[in-house]
């Protein structure tokens, strides 16, 4: 009885001491790439609890053209589903700057419920 109670200690204090255990309804990560003129940043973020699961995404870019013009874009997405159902979420947008100081803008967003 006695082999059960230390092996039971043991795994409990494993779990406490583990970063997965200890993070298991919530993960987050971030990656940054640099090439050249470009720079690029993901995000990923996601949540499980009892009141449902939600998955968010976002990257953002930035980039450096040879014509003198810069050019950034975001995205974003994001996955929630709960009792309700499941709803998606979906933005994306861009500018371009051009060297003569003009500036253009594209925004999209995109919702459903399912």
């Amino acid at each position: 009885m006695r082999t059960n109670k230390v092996a039971g200690a043991a795994f409990a204090m494993a779990l406490m001491l583990s970063p997965v255990a200890a993070m298991a309804d919530e993960l987050r990560a971030v990656s940054t790439t640099n090439v050249g003129d470009a720079a690029e940043v993901n995000k990923i973020e996601a949540k499980s609890g009892p009141g449902g699961a939600e998955v968010k995404t976002s990257s953002e870019a930035i980039k450096e053209h040879a014509d003198g013009s810069v050019s950034s874009s975001e995205r974003k997405e994001s996955l929630k589903s709960d009792f309700t159902g499941t709803s998606r979420k979906s933005e994306a947008s861009s500018t371009m700057v051009s060297p003569d100081g003009s500036m253009s803008s594209v925004k999209e967003e995109v919702r459903s419920a399912h």
